[in-house]
């Protein structure tokens, strides 16, 4: 009766540990399967770290393998994630760089500023359109800005030729 209390207690933490491991290793691939989804605001990075949180949480896996590969994922991605949130961050301060350029009329260093921005790896689809938006809108202020100096200056050369004719007229 030992024996058979002794099999049925290893039997069962045999399967306790064989459903941990598989529920890490569902954690581990649900993990990879966020970072394969791809979203446009890039929130599939903290969903990947959620999941290895997860997995790393579980108890009695024992798989010293599988936890080092969700440990390493999950720094991996943590990585990732701070890169992408210091991108974000010089980014705002090139948008702002950009908008403080755009209000004193300096819309080239505008468009500077807002290319700058957009060239860095924020993972943010909203932002990008936000500084496409602006890039094209400063392009648009320039070409207006350029289009009233040329108007200035045929209106100015209308008004140098009337002259001409009147004082050739007078004489």
């Amino acid at each position: 009766a030992l024996t058979e209390d002794y099999a049925g207690k290893a039997g069962r933490s045999a399967a306790a540990l064989a459903t941990a491991r598989a529920l890490a290793t569902s954690k581990l691939e649900e993990a990879r399967r966020a970072l394969a989804a791809v979203h446009p605001e890039g929130t599939h990075l903290e969903a990947a770290v959620e999941c290895c949180q997860d997995g790393l949480a579980i108890e009695d896996v024992e798989d010293p393998t599988l936890t080092a590969e969700l440990t390493k994922l999950k720094s991996s991605v943590e990585t990732a994630i701070g890169d992408r949130d210091e991108a974000r961050r010089r980014a705002a301060s090139h948008q702002a760089d950009g908008q403080a350029s755009v209000s004193s009329g300096d819309f080239a260093g505008a468009i500077v500023s807002f290319k700058a921005a957009l060239e860095l790896a924020t993972q943010s689809a909203f932002l990008s359109a936000e500084l496409v938006a602006a890039i094209a809108a400063a392009e648009l202020a320039m070409r207006e800005e350029e289009a009233e100096r040329v108007n200035a200056r045929l209106e100015e050369d209308r008004t140098m030729k009337h002259r001409a004719q009147v004082e050739a007229e007078r004489q």
